[in-house]
């Protein structure tokens, strides 16, 4: 059985782009990126979490790695306050599910892992959830959590690798795709 084959069969049906394309044709760099890895995780966007799935997303995109550089999802997305516009929303926490603030933001850090998961770039740390999540299969989430725990990845590339992450409250979706700069 090829990866393919084992990708279309645990994510059901979602398709992992590999090819050059456009990403945005309203996005000036876009005709300067290739794709890497795209990967997209649904959500109920009538639920506050949504809040932050939102800040979230709208904080790593856009972000551009440089070529040996690491970049931190933890200090990008920013600490979660209300000033920095986290609500309160479901997490784990010694394995009950609990309100904390910025609950919800272990949804973007979990498609934007399984996005580098096939991306080629180094993934340096890295930490599952304490139970299973609904959005992405078992040992595909990454979970943040205060200052101690973090997704972290290098840019193995020559060239600079962009984010860009976009929801859609519509469809309740997140989308996290992988752009490296071409050659």
């Amino acid at each position: 059985m090829s990866i393919r084959s084992i990708l279309r069969y645990l994510f059901s049906g979602t398709v992992i782009v590999m090819s050059a394309c456009l990403l945005y044709s309203e996005d000036v760099h876009a005709a300067e990126y290739d794709t890497l890895a795209t990967f997209t995780t649904a959500f109920d966007p009538s639920e506050a979490r949504a809040i932050n799935v939102n800040v979230a997303s709208e904080r790593i995109n856009g972000v551009i790695v440089a070529p040996g550089e690491t970049f931190s999802f933890n200090k990008t997305i920013l600490p979660r306050t209300v000033e920095n516009g986290y609500v309160y929303g479901p997490s784990f926490l010694g394995g009950q599910i609990v309100n904390s603030m910025g609950g919800g933001i272990c949804q973007v850090s979990s498609t934007l892992y399984v996005s580098l998961l096939y991306s080629g770039m180094k993934i340096t740390e890295r930490h599952p959830h304490s139970q299973p999540v609904t959005y992405v299969p078992v040992g595909y989430d990454a979970t943040i959590s205060g200052n101690q725990l973090d997704l972290r990845f290098l840019n193995t590339y020559n060239k600079p690798v962009m984010i860009a992450s976009t929801v859609d409250n519509s469809t309740g979706q997140v989308t996290v795709t992988l752009l490296k700069e071409r050659d």
